[in-house]
């Protein structure tokens, strides 16, 4: 399938290349208003044009592997993605003032899509060919009773053009004990490694509950192993879960939550436009605040400190610093582990310094973390950065909290910040990753102005 992936997208790069370059060409004596002319084709425009119309392709899905050579259903994203490029090629004009024919912008979206469209099909057809020889084909383990697993092998061998190929059955008869679902996972990735698993297809059972979905669906977020299940575990997930419907079967993906490609360009964009403006508004104040630390304290400025990043990664985490020097070491005795507790222990930790804890109370002290958004490594808003040390307290779905970047600021950070207990603080941090919106962000930064300026929950 990496194959007929690379296909499908050198294909339309070429589509796209022939038509740009065609009409650039065409030209009425007439008329000097085309973008290019016949005495002088610009290559970067024409690559602009390529760029915008393959990345809303890749936005929209249009090479997504279990979208490719699904006939009808791969048609009608192409035609969405064309559509959408086509807008965002208009919203270009008019943004750099620059004036193409309207019957370029126009011939170009009607001719890029139907000779897309035919050259999906060819693809599709020489696709399907492939899988009658049993080639280009995922393997497919199919969890449930030996009845269910038999009727839908005979179905995936009967139908080769669903591109699944059947390798195995394992069934779900989980007892209650911990050990022994634990014992039945090690046994479902045996069988995933030894036979090159790309796809589960669960039955629609009561032993297949929501929770152990929930379960499967995170243990097998690292690995390139897709799920489909039945429609009716819809009711018992939510929107903990996303779902999408498969072309053929009468399935439907389990997903992760996740930020699509345009989602995360969006906030990506959003991300270093603000931080770059609050870096240009207050580094005055930053140099005022690094002269106070410098002057408060002996040590360095700056508290530096590896924290969990996205997808579990870690990254250099930046702040000023507010404590003493060494103050890292000694919170295991001062602080312990998180319970009811802990924000008792926050109020009166004597590792502040005073200068520090006005720093704290007023999140004066995360500032230079605003270089770090810029740098990519975190968000405006986000989940809050976790201490290495703290990864060992997180369940197996708690760490759903890293398939986003940890955030200057966050659901977190708005509701109580270290008033909050530890349960309440992942909740809410998985919460923000299963219902990410621009909305959301815009909502959650005003309302920290708001919270900053009462120092609430801060110490």
């Amino acid at each position: 399938m990496k194959t007929y992936q690379v296909r499908t997208v050198s294909l339309d790069l070429a589509i796209f290349s022939a038509v740009v370059v065609a009409l650039s060409t065409f030209k009425r004596d007439s008329d000097e208003t085309f973008l290019f002319t016949t005495a002088q084709i610009r290559p970067a425009g024409i690559l602009v044009v390529v760029l915008v119309w393959l990345t809303a392709m890749a936005v929209d899905g249009a090479y997504n592997i279990r979208y490719l050579g699904t006939g009808v259903q791969e048609f009608r994203i192409v035609a969405r993605a064309s559509f959408r490029a086509f807008l965002m090629l208009c919203l270009l004009a008019l943004v750099t003032n620059v004036h193409p024919p309207r019957i370029n912008l126009f011939l170009g979206w009607l001719v890029s899509l139907v000779t897309v469209t035919l050259g999906r099909k060819f693809l599709q057809v020489r696709i399907h060919a492939e899988r009658r020889a049993g080639k280009s084909m995922r393997n497919t383990l199919i969890l449930g009773t030996t009845e269910y697993a038999t009727q839908m092998s005979e179905r995936l061998l009967d139908e080769t053009d669903l591109g699944l190929k059947p390798v195995g059955q394992l069934p779900i008869d989980l007892p209650d004990s911990p050990l022994q679902v634990n014992a039945w996972i090690e046994q479902l990735d045996q069988s995933i490694l030894t036979q090159d698993v790309k796809l589960l297809i669960i039955e629609n059972s009561q032993v297949a509950n929501a929770d152990l979905l929930s379960k499967l669906s995170w243990h097998l977020n690292t690995r390139e192993v897709e799920m489909l299940v039945a429609p009716t575990f819809l009711n018992q997930f939510g929107p903990r879960l996303e779902f999408v419907p498969h072309a053929e079967l009468a399935l439907v993906y389990l997903d992760e939550p996740r930020l699509t490609l345009g989602d995360r360009l969006v906030k990506r964009f959003v991300d270093i436009l603000l931080a770059t403006f609050a870096v240009v508004v207050l580094l005055p104040f930053m140099l005022v605040i690094a002269v106070g630390v410098f002057v408060s304290s002996p040590g360095p400025i700056f508290f530096i400190q590896d924290r969990v990043g996205l997808a579990g990664s870690r990254f250099r985490f930046v702040k000023f610093r507010t404590m003493v020097v060494g103050a890292q070491n000694m919170r295991q005795d001062i602080l312990g582990k998180p319970d009811e507790d802990m924000p008792d222990r926050y109020k009166s930790d004597p590792r502040i310094y005073p200068f520090g804890r006005i720093l704290r109370r007023l999140s004066l002290d995360e500032l230079p973390q605003l270089f770090t958004v810029i740098r990519g490594k975190m968000s405006l808003v986000g989940p809050r950065p976790l201490l290495i040390e703290e990864l060992d307290l997180l369940g197996d779905e708690d760490h759903r909290r890293h398939l986003t970047k940890p955030g200057l600021t966050g659901l977190w950070q708005i509701n109580g910040r270290k008033e909050t207990t530890w349960d309440q603080r992942i909740q809410l941090d998985l919460d923000y990753v299963h219902n990410w919106s621009i909305g959301l962000d815009v909502g959650i930064i005003l309302r920290t102005i708001k919270v900053v300026l009462s120092g609430h929950g801060s110490y």
